[in-house]
Order: C-alpha cells, then structure tokens, then sequence
C-alpha cells in the first residue's frame, strides 16, 4: 500500500470513528430521554441571538473567548457570568457551567437565573438532593416561579424517594388555573407516571 492510500485509508478510519461515537452518543442520550423523566428548563426568550453564537444556537469558541476576555475586564458582571455559564450549560460541561453559575450566584444569592443554572448542572451531575434545594430556594423566594416548582416535583418523585411529596407538587401544578397550560400537561404527565417508567 503506498503512503498516499494509507492517508486517505487512515483519513476514512478517522471519520468512520467519529460518526460511530457521534451516532452512539445520540442513541443514547435518546434511550435515556426516553427512560428517565425530563427537567424542564425554563428560559427566557432574547429578543436578540448574541453576536458569536453558531448558527444553531449554540456557542461557538470565538464568542466564549470574547467574553472571557470581558471577564477580565470586570470579573464580577453578573450577565457575562450566566452567559458564560448557560454556554457550557449547552455543551454538556457541567463542571465549566457550574463554576460561572457559582460566581453569579456569590454576587446575588437570590438570582434565579444563576440559582436555576446552578439547579440544572447539579441535577445533570446526579446531585439530585442539592439541586431539589435550589429549585426549593427558587420556589420559597418566588411563588409563581412554575418551573422551580415543576422540577422540584420531579425530583422529589422520581430521583429521591419522596413520591408523595412530588405528587402533592406536581398535582397542585395540575390543578392551578395560573399556572402555563403545556406546564399543567407535563405535571399531569408525571402524576401518570410510575417510579421506574
């Protein structure tokens, strides 16, 4: 085999694994969607897409650099902090994520952007107790706080052996005419559901 074949068989290989692992993270990343209740993550619209973010919404490395660099300029701007932090939210880096959320959260405790961020990264981590304690913050220092409320139900019943206290939050969601119709529905959807499902 001549060195030229061995690149373009070398350059295949290449491609062949990344479409394999590529196709074996989406299998299962659906697999488990499909198997495990989903946290509803509530997030406001922008009237704007922030300069930098890639074309399907998510962040692209130049954008993240950008603010960075602002971070240096002013370490303590609460909105670079929960960009930055809903950035690595996006991309899976829970660990990345929760350090700006952190950061955020230090300069207002009861910033509920930063608490519902930090809430998400901890769930994803399996921290299912910490995180059923910020979605309760959330809930105690905002009533009406409907997604707090949702997953804090969600959590109780499904990830911490609190099935009735879940339940009693999920069917008070169900049955509050304030609350967002499609909210009302997926809290009807989990009263549904057994532990398990």
């Amino acid at each position: 085999m001549t060195a030229s074949a061995m690149q373009r068989f070398g350059g295949r290989f290449v491609i062949l694994v990344l479409a394999a692992a590529s196709l074996a993270v989406l299998v299962t990343s659906f697999a488990y969607r499909l198997e495990h209740p989903h946290m509803a993550e509530h997030v406001q619209p922008r009237a704007q897409m922030p300069a930098g973010m890639g074309q399907g919404g998510g962040p692209n490395m130049a954008h993240i650099q950008e603010l960075m660099g602002s971070l240096q300029n002013d370490p303590n701007n609460r909105e670079v902090l929960l960009e930055l932090g809903n950035d690595f939210l996006r991309m899976q880096a829970w660990d990345r994520a929760g350090t700006f959320f952190e950061k955020a959260r230090a300069l207002d405790p009861k910033d509920p952007a930063a608490l519902s961020g930090l809430a998400m990264v901890r769930f994803q981590r399996k921290e299912y107790g910490s995180a059923a304690d910020l979605f309760r913050k959330m809930v105690e220092l905002d009533a009406s706080n409907y997604g707090a409320r949702y997953n804090l139900g969600v959590l109780q019943k499904f990830f911490l052996d609190q099935e009735a206290e879940g339940n009693a939050v999920l069917k008070a969601i169900a049955d509050d005419p304030t609350v967002p119709a499609n909210l009302q529905d997926s809290a009807r959807q989990q009263l549904e559901r057994n532990i398990g499902e």
